[in-house]
């Protein structure tokens, strides 16, 4: 079992994360949840600079005008740019000097009646006001403003200054020519779309987008315009296809090429599956960026198309990443939701796009600014000092992933309570590093200020303990220890194939979302059989899986399982191509951990699937091992998967071992990511080779943990290209 007692007294002993060895403070906060504000306060355990073990931090730290560090620099060419050296992107400023971008939102006075009046009481005039806040901002280390800024007196200021704050205009193509064309709403921090489909497929929305982005061209030579976005949450996701294809208009462009797009695929709607759905959205955001990026390029073709801050689901679909990758020079990404970013999902959009990302939206919210902080995501801690514990927790974890080239906090000022005809998430919040009267929070400065004094070397005692280093790190994993339905942050349910056996003739029939099926409770994962008519089936059971959620090129998957007893059952812990890119089953391949059939209730096995090596022709490769004990005690199930090799253990014991003969994908296709599934199947091919006994059901498939490992050398390899 795994260390259901002892692992809480480890935590506050010492934690490590991407093998940076640290004493984690705890912080009570409250988790945003959507739809659901009265979450309960819990205890998180946080990282610090001060409690970084083995790591010095400074006061100061002598950087450029650009706020970039001084030390080897890179060809200048007047403007941003962003460059991979040795294993870490890197923002390129203007001189040729590597920069992480430190960047606050919304810079701008607030709307308010009271906001004017203090504005005037504190600075005078609006002029006044940059000036000092300017000064301000680059004393505590930011290097910019983002979107929704007042770029105009931010460029004037900049020219009086030694130092300079770069801006990233948003230009919302989408969203103003929505406005244009009529059918928009406003949504709670974006805006709304019929059906939540945007209008990419009008054929006058490329015409709008040139015309719209000539304002870029009194920008196109200034240095310090670091980028530019082109719109904000977009609801581009997987519901696209559906959202499309039911527009009430049967004339809409949208649904003419949502109809045509699936009638290439030769599907019926009753026939549309997850992967089409991915897609699909990935043709929208590759329609899209293509059209937009070519207006930004054509009159600011010195800066950098930083993309339109994704947000929500579409973070998590492959397609969508490929297709910002190939138009945008940086992602952007809006991340909510979690206390630590997670480095898996930020390696799957540096792996799949190829390129650097920013995050662009976060915040935290304290109780002691004296707001109700009812509106808008974003944990709520209750005081000034913990949110900037929480702002060091969540940028260290940034700074560790070596495709972040930066981030942007939300934002300058608080929300004021009587402002009015403001965005509905919005309206009480404690979101600012200011009060409404435009006095700095100093307890939460001082904790940013030393983040930003302290980013350049952290970068280099990060990297430096992790390329000295060729020990496994834990970069994902699920203990189980909570109470309900799996993780949805790292599970969804896979119940595609149902309704035809799953090509195996199967029996069973896998739902979504069943507590029946699917439960976590006391400490483990338990996936269980019935045997109750289900949707035409005689059988229920469960199968997940971690695709686009934990999806993995190398490493080491280790699953600590007990399986069940009786003839028919089928369990198993199995991996899939995620992006199929060598084509359908078997071509992409398949490498099957442990799979154990009831009627053989005393052995294991492994075997790999690949268009060589197959069921089918009957000349797959497989290994097996004797084990009495499967079926009554917990057992490790272990794959370790390197570029050319990889290997099957069983409580350490090694079973299998399948090598890459150099022939290609035919026999290797084990260079693309993988993700993993858990599932326990009824009858079948192989499963019912001898009958099913129903006398035994229930049947319980219980998991104890599930912890994925991986080496520098891995993470290096996880940036893949087409």
């Amino acid at each position: 079992m795994k260390f259901n007692i002892i692992l809480p007294l480890l935590c506050l002993a010492q934690l490590s994360l991407f093998g940076q060895e640290y004493t984690p403070i705890r912080v009570e906060a409250k988790p945003w949840v959507y739809n659901n504000p009265n979450t309960a306060w819990k205890m998180f355990d946080t990282r610090i600079i001060d409690n970084i073990i083995g790591y010095a931090p400074i006061k100061a730290k002598s950087v450029n005008s650009y706020g970039s560090t001084l030390e080897r620099p890179s060809e200048a060419t007047g403007f941003y740019r962003t460059e991979y050296i040795d294993g870490r992107w890197w923002v390129i400023d203007p001189e040729g000097y590597r920069n992480i971008q430190v960047v606050i939102n919304s810079l701008r006075p607030g709307g308010s009646e009271r906001n004017r009046e203090r504005l005037l009481e504190k600075y005078g005039t609006e002029e006044n006001w940059i000036n000092a806040t300017a000064d301000s901002l680059h004393h505590y280390g930011f290097t910019g403003a983002g979107s929704w800024s007042v770029n105009e007196l931010l460029i004037q200021t900049n020219q009086q200054k030694d130092y300079q704050l770069t801006y990233t205009p948003n230009l919302n193509f989408m969203s103003s020519y929505g406005k244009k064309r009529g059918g928009t709403y406003q949504l709670p921090g974006n805006t709304g779309y019929p059906n939540q489909t945007i209008f990419v497929f009008d054929p006058e929305f490329e015409a709008f987008c040139d015309e719209h982005a000539m304002q870029l061209e009194k920008y196109a030579l200034d240095k310090n315009l670091f980028g530019v976005f082109s719109d904000n949450e977009l609801p581009i996701g997987m519901k696209n296809l559906e959202g499309y294809l039911s527009l009430t208009n049967p004339q809409d462009p949208g649904r003419l090429a949502a109809e045509a797009w699936l009638a290439a695929r030769k599907k019926p709607v009753s026939e549309i599956t997850d992967a089409d759905r991915a897609d699909f959205a990935g043709y929208v955001a590759e329609t899209y960026y293509s059209i937009v990026s070519r207006a930004i390029k054509k009159y600011a073709p010195h800066h950098m198309y930083l993309g339109s801050r994704l947000h929500g689901g579409a973070k998590n679909i492959i397609p969508v990443m490929k297709a910002a990758g190939r138009f945008c020079d940086i992602l952007s990404f809006n991340y909510y939701g979690v206390w630590t970013p997670q480095q898996n999902l930020m390696q799957q959009w540096a792996m799949y796009a190829d390129k650097p990302f920013m995050i662009t939206e976060f915040y935290t919210k304290a109780m002691d600014s004296g707001l109700a902080n009812t509106t808008g995501a974003g944990f709520t801690v209750h005081n000034q000092t913990d949110k900037g514990y929480a702002y060091q927790h969540f940028c260290l974890e940034l700074l560790a992933s070596k495709s972040c080239v930066g981030w942007h906090f939300f934002k300058y000022q608080d929300n004021d309570p009587t402002a009015k005809n403001v965005d509905p998430s919005n309206i009480d919040s404690n979101k600012g590093i200011v009060d409404n009267d435009y006095q700095y929070y100093p307890a939460l400065m001082a904790v940013m200020e030393q983040l930003h004094t302290n980013r350049y070397k952290l970068i280099d005692f990060f990297d430096r303990k992790r390329d000295t280093s060729d020990e496994w790190e834990l970069v994902w994993g699920d203990e189980f220890d909570y109470e309900g339905l799996p993780d949805p942050k790292k599970w969804s349910y896979d119940t595609r194939g149902n309704s035809y056996g799953w090509g195996n003739n199967e029996l069973q029939w896998y739902k979504i979302e069943s507590l029946k099926n699917t439960e976590v409770n006391n400490g483990t994962l338990k996936i269980r059989a019935h045997k109750e008519p289900t949707s035409g089936k005689n059988y229920s059971s469960g199968r997940i899986m971690s695709k686009y959620k934990g999806d993995w090129l190398y490493g080491k998957i280790e699953v600590s399982a007990k399986l069940p007893r009786g003839n028919g059952t089928w369990p198993a812990i199995w991996m899939l191509s995620t992006e199929n890119h060598y084509g359908t089953w078997p071509k992409s391949g398949e490498i099957d951990i442990m799979e154990h059939v009831g009627f053989d209730p005393d052995t294991v096995f492994s075997t790999t699937h690949t268009a060589k090596y197959n069921h089918v022709k009957g000349t797959q490769k497989k290994g097996k091992i004797g084990c009495p004990t499967v079926t009554t005690a917990f057992h490790k199930y272990t794959l370790e998967w390197e570029k050319d090799e990889y290997k099957v253990y069983v409580d350490d014991q090694l079973i299998f071992t399948y090598l890459n003969d150099g022939e290609g994908p035919e026999s290797w296709p084990y260079n693309r990511p993988f993700h993993l599934i858990l599932n326990l199947a009824i009858g079948g091919n192989l499963g019912g080779k001898k009958g099913v006994d129903d006398s035994l059901f229930p049947h319980t498939y219980e998991i104890d943990y599930v912890r994925v490992y991986q080496k520098e050398e891995h993470l290096k390899a996880n940036r893949i290209t087409d």
